[in-house]
Parts: C-alpha cells; structure tokens; sequence
C-alpha cells in the first residue's frame, strides 16, 4: 500500500521531523501527542516532549538557580579577595 502524501509531507517524514500514521485508505493522519508536564496537544512537528509554555517555565527555573549560585559564589570570592575588609566588622578604635 502506498500513502497518498504531498512532496513537503515526504520532506518532513525524510527529516524526522513528521510525525504519522497510516490509516486502511492509505490516508496519512498526524499522531496526537500530548505535553508529558500539563497535558496540552503538541503540533505534529513539535521535537519535545513538553509544550513550549512548559519548557519556558522550566528553562527560568534553571536559569535562576544557576545565577543565584554564580552569585552566592562570587559574593564569597569577593569576601575572600578584600580580606572581609569592607564588611560591617567590629573592631573599630
């Protein structure tokens, strides 16, 4: 049996990137796949497993923890660089 497809279909399926199946008439139907996080429907072309508001929210979530410990670090580097001479110590005469 041969599908009936057009040419940029074949190009997508080429690629990978299409995702299908084949029905008894030898129509291609696009397989439904759904966001693996909240459930929504993911286009045909979609590479990921997450929808694209899904992984934007994971994307800031570890973007933010990354430069909350490149902070954190260079506070400490800084502390150790200036000896703790600029802090708020105790020993004023």
């Amino acid at each position: 049996m041969v599908a009936k497809m057009d040419s940029y279909v074949k190009d997508l399926i080429d690629k990978g990137i299409y995702r299908f199946t084949i029905d008894k008439q030898g129509e291609i139907l696009p397989t439904i796949r759904y966001c693996k996080k909240c459930g929504c429907e993911l286009v045909s072309t979609n590479k990921h497993k997450l929808c694209d508001n899904c992984r934007r929210e994971r994307n800031a979530k570890i973007r933010n923890g990354v430069l909350g410990a490149v902070g954190t670090v260079g506070s400490i580097a800084l502390f150790i660089v200036t000896k703790g001479k600029h802090g708020g110590g105790g020993n004023k005469a």
